[in-house]
């Protein structure tokens, strides 16, 4: 089966906006339902906050879904999170176009991936501090382990 997604299309749409975009993607959706065959649920826990899913999908990889939204996927999370990241230090730098140092706090990105860009980026001397401020721990958590 042939799917109605090409790869440039899925990528266009994570960078628009991961949340929104990867609703189109939810795999308990009916209408895509072919697209997440063969999945293999790897690790399903439900926090305080959330429920908190890691899948092995044989094209997308492994993926890690909050409340059945896909947050990334092993094959466009570097797409998604050097774009976001890049953004990041861009503006950080106009608004700060006078300061040496600056500071960056990332709310929510409990997954780790945008302080690991930022913190392997060319601009990274620029930069004081890091601070990611996660409400769900689990997410963290979950992360470090099944993810690299």
């Amino acid at each position: 089966m042939k799917s109605i997604f090409s790869e440039d299309s899925i990528i266009s749409n994570l960078l628009i906006n991961r949340g929104i975009a990867s609703k189109i993607l939810n795999y308990e959706s009916n209408g895509f339902s072919a697209l997440f065959q063969n999945i293999h649920k790897v690790f399903q826990f439900t926090s305080k906050y959330q429920k908190i899913e890691v899948i092995e999908h044989p094209w997308f990889g492994r993926a890690l879904i909050l409340d059945d939204v896909i947050q990334f996927s092993d094959k466009f999370v570097d797409i998604y999170s050097k774009a976001l990241t890049d953004k990041i230090i861009e503006n950080a730098i106009k608004i700060n176009n006078n300061i040496n140092k600056i500071n960056i706090l990332i709310i929510g990105a409990g997954d780790g991936r945008i302080s690991f860009y930022i913190k392997n980026s060319k601009y990274y001397d620029i930069i004081d501090t890091i601070t990611i401020v996660e409400i769900d721990e689990q997410v963290s958590d979950t992360c470090m382990k099944y993810f690299d």
